[in-house]
């Protein structure tokens, strides 16, 4: 949970010392790291928010712990989990600082993509710039109309006692 800048130097000789450089596997691992505080905390939260009656009831059943965790904790716990898949996904989808110091050439993500080409160019042409980033912006947007009710959902599950 520290700042990504004062990690960046280790991280760089980690990376090259298993030889990842430029490699999509680097920022997968790396990206995937960076969330799994987030995750785990929004997951945490929600769950303890799901009734414990149900999981009692479920074992004095005689159901195995498999059955109770993918039929009845994990249909409960879907808007926890729908919300920090999203907030992970902006998060790694606007992520810059690593992806500018771990890629040259093979696994350039967007942003620094564009920010390569604004340094190349004399006479910046603002137009075809401004049309990648409206289109960088597009898959963000779709995934948060299309899961909005689940965010909202997971987001405000906590808030109330009952």
């Amino acid at each position: 949970m520290l700042p990504a800048v004062t990690t960046v130097i280790p991280i760089y000789l980690i990376v090259r010392m298993l030889r990842l450089l430029d490699s999509p596997t680097a920022l997968v691992l790396l990206l995937i790291g960076f969330q799994i505080p987030l995750v785990t905390l929004i997951l945490f939260t929600d769950l303890q928010t799901l009734p414990k009656e149900l999981v009692e009831a479920a074992t004095l059943d005689g159901t195995l712990l498999a059955v109770i965790a993918v039929r009845i904790m994990l249909p409960l716990a879907a808007p926890g989990l729908v919300s920090s898949a999203i907030l992970s996904f902006i998060l790694n989808w606007n992520e810059f600082l690593f992806p500018l110091v771990l890629t040259s050439f093979d696994a350039k993500t967007g942003a620094v993509a564009t920010m390569d080409y604004l340094e190349s160019e004399k006479n910046v042409l603002w137009g075809p710039l401004g049309t990648v980033s409206v289109a960088m912006t597009i898959p963000v947007v779709l995934f948060m109309v299309l899961l909005r009710t689940h965010l909202v959902r997971g987001l405000t599950a906590g808030m109330l006692k009952g």
